[in-house]
């Protein structure tokens, strides 16, 4: 029997997994924790260390291996998943910090993370542009690049850090996923780079490649980006690929053998995709375009699948073959989701857990004789706090609340909270409203996963609002699967990622819709259009 690893590095962590690869169990896992730099000063600058998060992966690795009892020679294939970070590097592989070198531990701060809005004046100098070649690069990606992206990052860089600017394009520039497939081949100049992240965080085209014309215009000079830096096109591939290079010797990840596969990685919410969409299940499924994958944790995102290309503005895509080779994808997402959650509960002067606010909540319905998600019809919650990802593709926009009151206590907090769940969800079907609008399939089932599956409170109120049902994946961490299913792949255990998914990954639970608040909530996704247009016609005229 063989087995195959998955590294998964989120925004606060890294873990990995060894997962069967006839039948997708998740034999052992590891977590460790990973930093992120934020400077009080400037609040839309978030680093990372690749250095930290490397030692991380190693550790999460010689852990999950040893705690499986799995022999290393069963080990067919390693695979990473990342946050769509960038990684800064010298011509030596030496880190190239992307902060002022006053801060501290600046040396280290080299992985610009996904949240990062430095680049907001860089993106938008970016979507003002009205060149053909500019209008044919920005349809790949819903007509607008986001901060969230490369290019915008690196613009950044070339503007207020030129020096690391110019270390960096005479060495190399990596999504995070990659990063960690280079470092695990020793460096190996023929390390492969994934069709994902280049498609999908670097305006690369499956035609045009790398268009030089698109860089000028956005603001780069001739020779900066070069193939060496951000990667020949003949160097990126789809993921679960095999590497040329396996894992070399001495092994770099002990107890991990020399000679052990190393498979194109992946986005970590794309990973989430391919980790649900399969799904074995007892009932029937619909047919792949109907199913949503909907991977909800920090922030949250939804991947639309379809065999046609569909360009629906606001939404990234659409990418062929980011995911699933043989399927179109278009990503939406919440730049906000579960950290948004968090901040409630951390905002408010009352203290209280989610399980207690369940119990609140339920203990007013029963007292008010109504349902518990009729309580907040009084009080109504938009959640871009970080911004509107999908399907404004608004960066700069922000939250916002209608009908506070003076109370502090845990029934105002309880409200709050859940009106934001609400606010979540009503979002979640503006997404799906805007993508099925745009001629994509009647979306029929949402395969859910991430951190916010263990809350109930979201998951149910997320069925009720989209009146279709939540399937979750068997295993808790699918996540880790999707990726254990590229590295299946690449170590040859299964001949392509579609085979992989239908032996390694299962629907283990179902969350119906209710109906008793359905009126309610229809009523309320109105309210919450109406102030989202709201808000957009006020900042239109402030402007």
């Amino acid at each position: 029997m063989s087995y195959s690893i998955g590294v998964d590095v989120g925004t606060g962590s890294v873990r990995a997994g060894v997962v069967c690869c006839s039948t997708g169990t998740l034999v052992a896992s590891a977590t460790q924790a990973i930093r992120t730099w934020s400077t009080p000063s400037l609040p839309d600058h978030k680093e990372q260390s690749s250095e930290d998060i490397w030692t991380a992966a190693a550790a999460t690795i010689a852990t999950a291996v040893s705690s499986s009892r799995v022999p290393p020679a069963s080990i067919c294939g390693l695979s990473f998943d990342a946050t769509c970070s960038l990684v800064l590097l010298s011509s030596t592989h030496t880190p190239i910090s992307a902060c002022d070198p006053s801060l501290p531990d600046a040396a280290s701060r080299n992985v610009i993370l996904w949240a990062d809005h430095r680049a907001l004046p860089e993106a938008a100098s970016i979507n003002a542009l009205s060149d053909p070649a500019a209008l044919a690069a920005l349809s790949s990606v819903g007509g607008c690049v986001s901060p969230e992206m490369e290019l915008p990052k690196l613009l950044w860089l070339k503007r207020n850090m030129p020096a690391a600017f110019k270390a960096v394009n005479e060495g190399r520039a990596m999504d995070l996923a990659d990063y960690l497939l280079y470092r695990a081949t020793g460096y190996s100049p023929e390390a492969p780079r994934s069709l994902c992240t280049a498609l999908c965080k670097w305006n690369f085209s499956l035609s045009t490649k790398w268009d030089r014309s698109f860089h000028a215009l956005a603001g780069f000079s001739p020779g900066d980006l070069p193939d060496s830096c951000i990667g020949a096109p003949s160097s990126i591939l789809p993921p679960g690929a095999a590497a040329s290079s396996p894992l070399p010797s001495p092994s770099p990840l002990p107890p991990l053998l020399p000679g052990t596969k190393l498979g194109v990685g992946i986005i970590d919410a794309h990973a989430g995709g391919i980790g649900v969409l399969g799904g074995r299940c007892a009932t029937p499924l619909p047919p792949l375009p109907s199913r949503l994958a909907l991977i909800a944790g920090t922030s949250a995102c939804l991947m639309f699948s379809s065999k046609e290309a569909l360009f629906v503005p606001g939404v990234w895509g659409p990418y062929r073959g980011a995911m699933i080779a043989s399927q179109t994808l278009n990503e939406a997402g919440q730049s906000a989701a579960g950290s948004l959650l968090d901040h409630v509960l951390r905002a408010h002067s009352a203290s209280a857990s989610v399980a207690d606010i369940q119990a609140t909540l339920n203990t007013m319905a029963e007292r008010q004789g109504v349902s518990a998600q009729e309580l907040t019809r009084d009080l109504h919650v938009t959640p871009d706090n970080l911004g509107n990802r999908s399907p404004l593709a608004d960066p700069t926009m922000r939250g916002g609340i209608v009908g506070l009151g003076m109370g502090e206590g845990v029934e105002e907090l309880a409200l709050l909270y859940l009106a934001t769940v609400q606010a979540l969800a009503y979002q979640t079907r503006h997404i799906i409203d805007v993508v099925e609008g745009a001629g994509h399939e009647k979306i029929e089932a949402v395969f859910v996963c991430g951190g916010l599956t263990k809350n109930p409170l979201y998951l149910s109120t997320v069925a009720d609002v989209l009146g279709v049902p939540l399937l979750l994946p068997r295993e808790d961490e699918a996540v880790l699967v999707g990726t254990a299913c590229l590295a299946a792949v690449a170590g040859g255990a299964h001949s392509s990622v579609e085979q992989a998914m239908e032996a390694m990954t299962a629907v283990g639970g179902r969350i119906e819709p209710g109906v008793g608040s359905r009126n309610f909530h229809e009523k309320k996704y109105a309210v919450y259009r109406k102030m989202v247009e709201a808000q957009q016609a006020y900042r239109d005229m402030m402007k």
